[in-house]
């Protein structure tokens, strides 16, 4: 029984009244959730928008009460440096380090009424001219403020008389940092978190802003563009949406700024806070993102609800629909899994088994076609075997496969067997002797046979299978041309249930198997063929005279194994050994007379024995088999510099394995004793060839050749068998 699935399917939504019933979910609890959430919403951005306004402008007095304090702390500061009573003797210093931490004053400059200058302190800067009515106000005592502002910002200076009475006394201005007034420094350590500051003078030109303000922007705080700034507003720019509050500073009633002229409140700073609206609705700005989550959510709760509810009236159909078009698919591997407890459940499990069913039947088929079209288009038996012990699993469920092939005739009779595990592991071979009543044993049930752990024959009891476990063994017999040559077993750790159909198929693939050992012999027995022709030829043309007995085989072993050694493809090595062996069968030709000659040949002669290389390729013509040795029969006596026959070709003018047969066949001729000398020793016929590289041999070929003669010679014996690949390896 399957437990009751907890996550929402899409299979029951196909079905009318499961939309009707999830519809009706969704409306009864989404639509409350979202009125409710709007209003929240809605309500609390308000309230969070109006406590932000009364906190900014909170913000905005007592920045502004700040402010006053730390122009009373510099205007301190100044008269006592004036007064000197500073613990130091120099009043500079004491002003120098009642400031060093926040930087309050840049410099200090004293001015006579003449217009005199002198620095007593800090930075050199130009101190403002003093009207008249300011001169008035500083007689009286009073600091005056004095702001002016420039491009790159504004400027401050604090004066003061050294003598109030005397109304030609020299005036001490301080030039005040505009950061250390609005903000307590350049590190804006007086600045409310998260806001932004920004002191005007009466004219409403920035003295010092926190972050750039253009005059734009503050035309757009003035009421109407140009009246004063409200105490609250909301305003924008291209960076975002603010809160501001606004608050004017009353130099004038602190006594620091007079004037005739003007009314009072132009004497005024005015001091603007501002805030981002989307720090203020931070918290809105949460909800909103959420939000979706928290839908979501509800929809996943709903729409779990909803499947836990019609899931055991919808779902089994569902899923028979399902697992129906999973089979049209060719699908048979997926399961309705059903646990209602009732007649769907019992149809889902009918279901399922005849699921199994054809799918076992559909890979039965395709594998056994597969192994089919492999096996009978397979040359070579090893390809046969890899192919069956590989791909069988395929058509039975089993745990291992094994092969075992009688190989041999006579006394050289013996069985190989090839086993591989699941998946191709283990795989091992392992060559048996048969007895006489296990062979009858399989020749007397040519179908199939069918071994329990305790009563397993030699090649199954003693192979590398029940060495892993493998007990259980259904055996088929293969035979070739009515002749027992080979068995395949199907291993099974737990003993397996057959059917009839399971083990009409196996005897199928083991037929099939038969026809593929029978076509692949039958080709190597072409094959032995082939090269039992061509050695029976080059017999025939070394046994012509006595003086070149084995001088074809020889030739031909030896460039092999230069060719091998210079990586040659297999199919030019193929090719280089067939040739080798027909290299001089043009000497059917040349008279006996010729070849056993004690001395020197004539022109005439001379010119027989060269057009045995011509004859040869004319020999050879009209067999199309022997088309790609021709070259090497033709060209092996041309030479790198053009004096060789027949057609004096010169470097890569020769076919490259005429040039490396050349080698070889110079240097068992050189080795071999002839009627008109005797043979020339090892290491002469090697300094012969290293002589002639380049003119007469290819410096390539050459240095192949003298690398295999200074390794140990294999051991080959001199029959006709010599020639085949197997012994030449």
């Amino acid at each position: 029984m399957s437990p009751i699935p907890l996550k929402p399917t899409a299979a029951f939504l196909r079905t009318r009244v499961a939309r009707r019933v999830l519809f009706l979910f969704l409306v009864c609890a989404l639509l409350p959730l979202t009125a409710m959430a709007v209003y929240s919403y809605i309500d609390v951005t308000g309230q969070l928008h109006r406590q932000a306004r009364e906190r900014v402008v909170q913000a905005a007095r007592n920045s502004a009460q700040a402010l006053i304090e730390r122009l009373d702390f510099v205007d301190h500061d100044l008269a006592e440096f004036m007064a000197g009573r500073a613990p130091y003797a120099n009043p500079a210093q004491a002003l120098g380090r009642a400031v060093r931490y926040s930087r309050p004053v840049r410099g200090v400059i004293r001015q006579t009424a003449g217009g005199a200058r002198s620095l007593l302190y800090g930075e050199v800067f130009e101190p403002p001219a003093v009207e008249p009515d300011e001169l008035e106000h500083l007689q009286q005592g009073n600091p005056l403020l004095v702001t002016q502002v420039r491009s790159g910002g504004g400027a401050v200076y604090m004066g003061r008389l050294f003598d109030p009475g005397n109304p030609r006394s020299d005036v001490a201005w301080a030039a005040v940092s505009p950061a250390y007034v609005a903000v307590a420094g350049e590190d804006a350590a007086g600045l409310p978190y998260d806001m932004n500051l920004c002191l005007l003078d009466p004219d409403y030109s920035p003295i010092y802003c926190s972050r750039p303000v253009t005059p734009a922007t503050i035309r757009t705080w003035r009421t109407g563009g140009s009246g004063d700034i409200p105490d609250r507003f909301d305003w924008r720019d291209d960076q975002g949406r603010y809160v501001a509050g606004a608050k004017e500073i009353p130099l004038a009633a602190a006594a620091y700024a007079v004037s005739r002229s003007e009314p009072e409140s132009r004497l005024n700073w005015k001091l603007v806070l501002s805030e981002e609206r989307a720090t203020v609705l931070e918290p809105m700005v949460k909800f909103r993102n959420r939000f979706p989550w928290t839908v979501l959510l509800t929809i996943l709760v709903v729409a779990t609800l909803a499947n836990f509810q019609i899931r055991y009236s919808m779902d089994p159909l569902e899923k028979l629909q399902e697992g129906t078009r999973r089979i049209a698919q060719q699908d048979f591997e997926s399961r309705v899994e059903v646990a209602s407890r009732d007649e769907f459940q019992d149809l889902a499990e009918s279901f399922n088994a005849m699921a199994h069913r054809l799918g076992r039947q559909f890979n039965a088929l395709t594998t056994i076609n597969e192994i089919d079209r492999q096996v009978l288009s397979a040359l070579d038996t090893d390809q046969i075997i890899q192919t069956v012990v590989a791909r069988t699993r395929g058509v039975l469920e089993c745990d291992a496969v094994a092969l075992c092939l009688a190989q041999g005739t006579g006394v050289r009779a013996h069985w190989v067997l090839y086993a591989s595990g699941r998946d191709g592991e283990g795989s091992a071979v392992r060559t048996l002797q048969l007895p006489p009543e296990e062979i009858e044993q399989l020749k007397a049930e040519p179908e199939f046979l069918y071994f329990h752990p305790d009563r397993l024959p030699s090649y199954l009891r003693d192979g590398p299978l029940a060495e892993r476990g493998v007990g259980y063994f259904l055996a088929l017999p293969i035979f070739l041309k009515q002749k027992l040559s080979g068995v395949i077993a199907l291993g099974h750790r737990a003993r397996p249930d057959l059917s009839e159909e399971d083990l009409v198929q196996a005897r199928q693939l083991a037929d099939q198997v038969a026809v593929a050992l029978s076509n692949a012999r039958l080709l190597e027995e072409l094959d032995q063929f082939n090269w039992g022709a061509l050695a029976a030829l080059a017999q025939t043309v070394d046994a012509k005279s006595p003086w070149t007995a084995g001088h074809s085989q020889r030739v031909t072993r030896l460039s092999l194994r230069v060719g091998r050694k210079m990586d040659l493809p297999g199919e030019q090595i193929d090719v280089l050994h067939r040739g080798g062996l027909l290299h001089d069968i043009g000497k059917i030709g040349v008279p006996a007379t010729i070849l056993d000659k004690p001395g020197s040949l004539t022109e005439e002669e001379m010119q027989t024995m060269r057009d045995h290389v011509t004859v040869g390729a004319r020999i050879l013509t009209p067999i199309a088999a022997y088309a790609d040795m021709i070259p090497i029969v033709l060209r092996h006596h041309e030479r790198m510099d053009g004096s060789g026959y027949p057609d004096g070709l010169t470097g890569e003018e020769i076919p490259f394995l005429a040039r490396l047969l050349a080698v070889p066949d110079v240097f068992d001729a050189l080795t071999s004793d002839r009627p008109y000398r005797s043979a020339l020793p090892r290491p002469n016929a090697i300094d012969f060839i290293m002589q002639g590289t380049g003119d007469h041999f290819e410096p390539d070929v050459v240095e192949a050749f003298l690398a295999v003669m200074r390794e140990p010679e294999p051991e080959v014996p001199e029959q006709l068998t010599a020639v085949f690949p197997e012994v030449m390896a």
